[in-house]
């Protein structure tokens, strides 16, 4: 036998055989074994997917699927070693002893491979070689949005206002500078700053805004190994900043007194060069606070009532950067001056008296002292009615009037210079909130005016009307006749206007004339003319002013040029002119001359265009293939009527001339009765829609053909010589008031004479008409039955 463990070789020995019985009868001879190696079998290793960030003990064996002679491969039966020629890359550790292969930490991704040998133990040159590959591969890395709740201040700059690393992993584990690299995607908002660490920096004085920016990370092992989020930033900076409070002024001070009440609810807009940049409410306790805008010079502060009335306005507001404005506050002064119509000074010693029906309300029916008020020297007046304070005091809505007695050396009211607003004043805002008619607490400059009104209607729990400034026209002394004359009646834009300006028998010689320019007009330099010499007119804003003219022969002329600008409206536009005592500045005459600007009908109309179609799928919209209806007339509310041609299109040319601002409505009506028989709209009428200035704008009509139903009938179904039907066929009228219910239709009664009188053949048709309608109207009929009656012999020939 060979024994276990016998190492290849060739191994013999002699041996000696006798016979038994005679010992000595022996022969030699020689036995000799020859071993071999052991069967080797060693297999390739692969290995794919291993993480490498952390390293990995043991990915593989390399002994796993070697054999010797069959049987599993064991460090006790063979040796490994590395192939000679190979070498085990550094990202991997080899163990001789055990075959094991790690995986080292730290490891890019990649394939490492190297050869070992396999050698049988008892026969070291009896080996076999083999590859191991072990495929690395990145670690999972994630990027998570950033989008804090917070509202960062920049009022100050703010480093590390959030971290894009704190919810970003690497294989598992929060990403670090020390993992990963971290860049912008495009270009980051100006201002925000994304450092290498993952915090942001917010500038200071960043803009109030949201801010957004996408960056990548990358695995510093793996370059290549990116993942890209978004991180969401809100501002709202503190500055610049403007607070203050809105109250109820109503001592007129300006100032909050005491328990002046403050007044919520009022809205107040921030303005630069006529946008609203931001805006706001005020609170309940009448406070309000903006902040976070533009910094600029020559913002405004608008304030409007509930109502939207604009009741106030703060102009000349400059801001930086750091600006911090407190105490703006906005008072509503319950107030009214009688003032100068001239000057524009406050008058004294006039006599107001509140009055209803004509007559003067009683005392109780205001507050203490207030009926029969004069005024003193800053020209206020103030009105507060107690409704229903006495029983001669009305209660419901009232038209209230103002009486004013002028003082001496003025005209009786009102003035004849500046008229006041026809009808009565309606407030529909309620208190406290004032009804506010002038804009300021003062009364308007000289040479200018502001709307009010003598006549108001009000009722219990109306506003206070305030700022509703009264002139009176001073008595002033010199008589003249004074006139002004345009030289064309008609101007469009781009035109110019010369205007003539004339005073004769003045008793003074020298006069300063005052031209007042419409809005829309310029004047054309080096047109004026002063008694025939050329003359150049003191100009502020709308007004040009010729002083210390000579008169001759107690006359006087002034010729000037004006021109419509772009910005003219369409209308009447006057030009005004006065004539004043250069002496004394006392106004002497008023004159005035209007000219019509007319409308341009590209820039300034409203065009219309329609059609009127048949609507089959009655959706109320034109779709493909659904034509036109010819013939059909259409209304506008001035009276204006328009037919559809033989396409069913109409056409209103300068329909009307729209505000160009917001545009204006305007409204059509189509007359159903020239539709087509049986035809009936599926659009509403009458038809409102906006115009805007030089702009076209469709307006169409849809109707369709109404659902027609027969019903024929003759002598057979009534009681003979009778206008009632047979009980069977009075019952089954419920069946055809269902079947029109179930979709608009024209009902048709058809009667087949026969031999009864034509006579009773037409009032048994108007018999089951009748009473067709009459259930249609009890089972609420969704829409007007039309119904058609004829009557036909029995030739089918109509009777």
């Amino acid at each position: 036998d060979v024994k276990p463990g016998t190492p290849a070789g060739t191994y013999s020995f002699d041996y000696q055989i006798c016979e038994t019985i005679n010992p000595t009868n022996c022969k030699t001879a020689t036995v000799s074994v020859t071993t071999v190696p052991s069967t080797l079998v060693a297999t390739p290793d692969t290995v794919a997917g291993v993480n490498g960030a952390s390293g990995a003990l043991a990915v593989t064996n390399v002994l796993n699927g070697d054999l010797i002679n069959g049987t599993p491969a064991t460090p006790i039966n063979a040796v490994l070693t590395v192939a000679t020629g190979s070498t085990v890359p550094p990202q991997l550790t080899f163990n001789l002893a055990t075959g094991s292969v790690d995986v080292n930490p730290g490891t890019p991704a990649g394939t490492y491979t190297f050869d070992y040998q396999i050698c049988e133990t008892i026969n070291p040159t009896n080996c076999k070689t083999a590859t191991v590959s072990v495929t690395v591969v990145p670690p999972v890395i994630a990027a998570a949005p950033d989008s804090p709740a917070t509202v960062f201040d920049t009022k100050n700059a703010i480093t590390g206002a959030v971290n894009v690393l704190s919810n970003d992993t690497l294989n598992g584990v929060q990403a670090t500078p020390a993992t990963v690299t971290i860049t912008p995607v495009g270009t980051l908002p100006p201002g925000v700053t994304l450092n290498p660490d993952g915090t942001v920096d917010l500038a200071q004085y960043l803009a109030s805004g949201t801010y957004t920016f996408d960056y990548k990370i990358c695995e510093i092992l793996n370059p290549t190994n990116c993942k890209t989020a978004t991180t969401t930033i809100k501002v709202k900076k503190t500055v610049p900043a403007v607070s203050g409070t809105v109250f109820f002024d109503t001592n007129g001070n300006g100032v909050q007194d005491g328990a002046e009440p403050v007044l919520p609810g009022y809205t107040v807009e921030l303005v630069l060069n006529g946008t609203v940049v931001d805006t706001t409410m005020t609170a309940t306790d009448g406070t309000y606070s903006i902040f976070g805008f533009p910094p600029a010079a020559g913002y405004q502060l608008r304030f409007k009532n509930p109502s939207g009335l604009t009741v106030g306005l703060i102009p000349g507001l400059d801001f930086t950067n750091s600006t911090i404005l407190t105490n703006v506050n906005q008072p509503i002064d319950p107030s009214g001056v009688i003032y100068n119509s001239i000057t524009g000074l406050p008058v004294a010693g006039a006599l107001v008296t509140m009055t209803s029906g004509g007559a003067p309300l009683p005392a109780a029916c205001l507050l203490p002292g207030q009926q029969n008020q004069t005024t003193t020297a800053n020209g206020q007046y103030r009105f507060d009615i107690v409704a229903g304070a006495a029983p001669a005091c009305p209660v419901g809505q009232t038209v209230y009037t103002i009486a004013v007695v002028s003082p001496a050396n003025y005209l009786p009211a009102p003035s004849t210079i500046y008229a006041p607003q026809a009808g009565s004043l309606t407030c529909a805002v309620a208190p406290p909130a004032a009804c506010l008619v002038s804009l300021t607490a003062t009364a308007p400059p000289a040479g200018t005016t502001q709307p009010y009104y003598i006549s108001f209607l009000l009722k219990a729990g109306s506003p206070n009307v305030i700022n509703n400034h009264i002139p009176l026209d001073p008595i002033l002394s010199g008589t003249a006749t004074f006139t002004k004359t345009a030289l064309k009646s008609e101007v469009h834009r781009g035109e110019r206007v010369p205007y003539v300006i004339q005073a004769t028998a003045m008793n003074f010689s020298k006069a300063t004339v005052v031209d007042i320019i419409p809005p829309g007009f310029d004047f054309v330099p080096g047109s004026a003319l002063v008694n025939g010499i050329a003359a150049t007119p003191n100009i502020s804003g709308n007004q040009l002013t010729f002083s210390n003219i000579t008169a001759t022969g107690g006359a006087l002329k002034v010729e000037l040029t004006l021109i419509a600008n772009a910005a003219v409206q369409p209308g009447p536009a006057t030009n005004k002119a006065q004539l004043l005592n250069f002496f004394t500045n006392n106004l002497v005459a008023n004159a005035r001359a209007t000219v019509t600007v007319v409308a341009d009908p590209v820039f300034d109309c409203g065009e219309i265009i329609g059609r009127v179609f048949e609507d089959a799928n009655r959706n109320g919209y034109q779709d493909q293939g659904e034509k036109g209806l010819p013939g059909v007339r259409i209304a506008t509310v001035k009276g204006l009527l328009v037919t559809t041609d033989k396409f069913g299109r109409f056409h209103v040319a300068c329909a009307d001339i729209p505000d160009h601002s917001i545009g204006s409505n305007f409204l059509m009506k189509l007359d159903t009765r020239t539709l087509p028989t049986g035809y009936r709209l599926t659009t509403e009428n009458p038809r409102d829609v906006r115009l805007t200035a030089g702009k076209m704008t469709k307006l169409n009509f849809g109707a369709s053909i109404a659902h027609l139903v027969d019903l024929d009938l003759n002598g057979k179904v009534f009681k003979p010589g009778s206008t009632e039907l047979l009980p069977q066929w009075n019952a089954g009228l419920g069946t055809l008031i269902a079947k029109l219910a179930e979709e608009p239709s024209t009902l048709r009664l058809t009667y087949h004479t026969q031999s009864e009188p034509t006579a009773l053949a037409s009032k048994r048709l108007s018999a089951v008409s009748a009473l067709i309608t009459k259930l249609w109207s009890k089972a609420d009929g969704s829409y007007e039955l039309p119904i058609e009656t004829r009557s036909v012999d029995a030739k089918g020939g109509a009777q």
